[in-house]
């Protein structure tokens, strides 16, 4: 790993972390002193191995309101330590923080019901704006602070715009995420609105990682059938560019728990603790009090195992550590009654009247490092019941205190450690009855199974520790930078590159020999040109000086449909049909058939076969055409292994037959043709057919050309249909881009000096920040 840390080799780059909060609690005396205080927590113990190094800087938001007139204070006080503060007014806090952050991401990645802001549209369109709009002010203290080489590490769901409005202003930017909470299935994700614009933010990065497998798999399907990117089971190909995807679990470190259990005060409370709950089993539990943690399924289930089994009661003890949380929010005080009301019956109608034999502890509030470290020593169980968890630190922390007593955990399937704790005993949390059950299981083991348990667990909390993690992921990340840098070292194809040729050719040749310059993909089953291009293409059409061509796969009749009334050539299924220009002389020209004595002799046994990876994979369809096939997956319901399998088999088993074919990789499809049928053979007959030329602007994979002697020759891509790192084209476009440049040029056409085409993305931007810098909230 290329170290970031001062003395080497990349001592002059910076590690910006960026999260929704700053780590810390701000407080300012009468006297406007400021005094900082490090808050506890999983992300700042990960980063621990990095932080306070030189070459570190942490952004994130204070937590609360700053007056404008402290704000220069407060900033100079954190600056000397490492610190960047981003200041949101009340208004801003209120929509993007309780509003759209926590009232509707983080119930939709727990797949608990939200229907009710939805009812409120007026509600969810102004959270929608502050989302943005701070996601806005993120942007701008990380790139008053950017340096070329620094990188960027953004934490979690509050910040899911941040990395597509970064790149748009940086292109270079070295850029990761962690989502730190679960990441659902595209059959919840699907019904959010702004759906697709959250996706895309998150695609403006060079990495995406999440705790688990699969999360990534969720995520990955979501680009794939909602945001409709192009994915592969490790990265999504966006704009030009290769987005990492990546599973790495977040941990803990161990060595931490080993130094408080040497303390004097830990062995005193341990001691304490031990006479307090001497000759009974002791289960700990220890959780925010919020919904996704199951507080209320797991005391139901507990109070059904006291009455299924009542010779346990008096000889065990559940202790329900239970830290408070968002207090003000309606749902979490209503939590607080249930589970207050739950512990009152539970004590009151299962303790036989026996004195100090209640059977729960129910401590509603935060605990010391100390004390909480001494419960996980003392205790014989770790009872986890989240209905839905991104991870679960609870878990580790009580493995790491357990060296000695060997310790059970009892935890729910629906935990992000379920898969990775191969020694605990899952459960289902919506089952009552599981839960007992485990609890049962638990209490009755034999010494030799909880130890051997014990170890499988002890051995992944030291091996995945919060420093592997980190290391991790700035690993990957330089990794994954190191790929996109091979990518951008092409250059982004502008106006001001193309002006001076462009303006200067007397005749100019232009080819468009990729569906994806005049056929974006939507959000629908079927695709269709975008109406803005084809006006783009028909005025240079109508232009004498120009040439313009049109080739790919797509048929004759699409190709008719679409181009009616237009002056450019067409190609279809790869050069099998050609329509010439129109013509005074012929102003209205029919398709002609390059081949006339086709050998169609291979269609049926490759139909065979392509039928029957529509069967394997529901949702393929197969297209037929008069020489050709296309064997579409984009609407695919399998796994994306599994699909990435199928392509390569069909390809492998093509590749190796005696049909006198060949397989092109285009966008969510294979296209199966005549080997006589490619992009060179077109364009070498348009370049011959349009002698001469000054020009030629020619969009498509690459292909070997020789153009005239004096004329000048400008290749693009817009993605690579094969793999993204052997596009040979020096130049590229990201896929927003296109329609301005095309319309750029049509103005330059006639005369008009028109600016360089900025992207949809980039207007966005520079909105949301005139409006924030413009806005005084009342």
């Amino acid at each position: 790993m290329e170290s970031l840390v001062p003395n080497s080799p990349l001592a002059n780059r910076k590690l910006i972390v960026v999260s929704n909060r700053l780590p810390l609690t701000i407080t300012q005396t009468s006297s406007g002193e400021v005094t900082t205080k490090m808050s506890g927590g999983g992300l700042v113990a990960a980063l621990e191995g990095v932080r306070g190094k030189e070459n570190f800087m942490w952004i994130g938001w204070t937590g609360g309101y700053v007056h404008p007139d402290d704000q220069e204070k407060i900033t100079d006080a954190l600056v000397k330590e490492h610190f960047r503060p981003v200041f949101l007014d009340q208004r801003l806090e209120n929509g993007f923080y309780n509003g759209f952050s926590n009232s509707v991401l983080w119930p939709i990645c727990h797949y608990m019901p939200y229907e009710s802001v939805l009812a409120d549209r007026d509600s969810f369109d102004e959270w929608w704006k502050m989302y943005r709009l701070a996601n806005v002010q993120f942007a701008d203290v990380i790139l008053a602070n950017y340096r070329p080489g620094d990188f960027v590490w953004i934490h979690d769901y509050q910040l899911m715009l941040l990395p597509e409005m970064l790149r748009t202003k940086m292109p270079d930017i070295k850029l990761g995420y962690f989502h730190h909470i679960p990441f659902p299935s595209k059959e919840i994700w699907q019904t959010l609105p702004r759906r697709k614009e959250l996706l895309l933010g998150l695609l403006g990065c060079d990495l995406i990682a999440f705790h688990t497998y699969d999360y990534a798999r969720h995520f990955l399907s979501c680009c794939s059938k909602i945001a409709g990117v192009e994915t592969t089971p490790v990265e999504c190909r966006y704009n030009g560019r290769l987005v990492t995807v990546h599973s790495s679990p977040v941990g803990i470190e161990p060595s931490k728990f080993d130094t408080l259990l040497a303390c004097d005060s830990v062995q005193k409370e341990i001691a304490e603790l031990q006479e307090l709950y001497a000759g009974q089993k002791v289960i700990i539990c220890c959780d925010r009090l919020d919904p996704i943690k199951g507080v209320p399924h797991r005391l139901k289930a507990y109070a059904m195992f006291l009455e299924q089994n009542p010779e346990w009661i008096g000889k065990v003890v559940l202790i329900q550590i239970a830290v408070p949380s968002r207090e003000q929010v309606d749902s979490f005080r209503k939590l607080k009654d249930e589970t207050d009301t739950l512990v009152g019956m539970i004590n009151s109608t299962l303790n036989m009247g026996a004195v100090g034999t209640k059977p729960i502890t129910y401590m509603y509030q935060s605990v010391s490092p100390q004390l909480l470290t001494a419960m996980y020593y003392i205790a014989d169980m770790c009872l986890i019941s989240s209905i839905r968890d991104g991870m679960n630190l609870v878990a580790s922390e009580f493995v790491a205190c357990q060296k000695e007593r060997h310790g059970l955990l009892l935890l729910s399937e629906f935990a992000g450690c379920a898969n990775a704790m191969g020694g605990a005993l899952l459960f289902n949390p919506w089952s009552q009855r599981e839960i007992a059950d485990a609890i049962l299981t638990g209490l009755n083991m034999s010494d030799q199974e909880r130890t051997e348990r014990y170890k499988i667990n002890w051995n992944y909390v030291k091996t995945f520790t919060a420093t592997q993690w980190s290391d991790d992921f700035v690993t990957t990340l330089q990794t994954a930078v190191k790929k996109n840098e091979q990518i951008v070292n092409k250059e982004q194809l502008t106006a001001d590159i193309l002006r001076s040729p462009w303006v200067e050719a007397e005749r100019r040749v232009l080819i468009f020999a990729s569906d994806g310059f005049v056929m974006p993909f939507s959000d629908d089953r079927h695709f269709f040109p975008n109406t803005r291009t084809l006006s783009a293409i028909k005025r240079l059409a109508d232009d004498p000086r120009n040439a313009v061509y049109i080739t790919g796969g797509r048929d004759k009749k699409a190709l008719r449909t679409w181009f009616k009334g237009t002056k450019c050539g067409l190609f279809a299924e790869y050069g099998a049909f050609f329509r010439p220009r129109p013509t005074p002389e012929n102003p209205d020209p029919s398709f002609e058939e390059q081949d006339h004595n086709p050998d169609q002799a291979w269609k049926d046994d490759v139909r065979k076969l392509l039928q029957h990876f529509v069967d394997l994979n529901p949702g393929a369809e197969l297209d037929e055409k008069d020489t050709s096939f296309t064997w579409n997956y984009r609407n695919t319901l399998v796994d994306s292994s599994q699909l990435v399998h199928s392509v390569r088999e069909i390809r492998l088993l093509l590749g190796k037959s005696s049909f006198p074919v060949h397989v092109h990789q285009a966008r969510f499809s294979l296209e199966i043709m005549p080997a006589s049928h490619n992009m060179a053979s077109v364009v070498k007959q348009i370049l011959f057919r349009e002698k001469p030329y000054n020009f030629v602007l020619y969009f498509g994979d690459a292909v070997e050309a020789e153009i005239d002697e004096g004329a000048t020759m400008v290749s693009c891509s817009v993605r690579s249909t094969e793999n993204i790192h052997q596009l040979s084209q020096k130049y590229y476009l990201r896929d927003d881009a296109i329609t301005l440049l095309l319309e750029t040029l049509e103005g330059l056409s006639r005369d008009r000096d028109f600016p360089i085409a900025a992207t949809q993305s980039v207007r966005d931007f520079e909105m949301l920040r005139e409006t924030t810098e413009k806005k005084s909230w009342p």
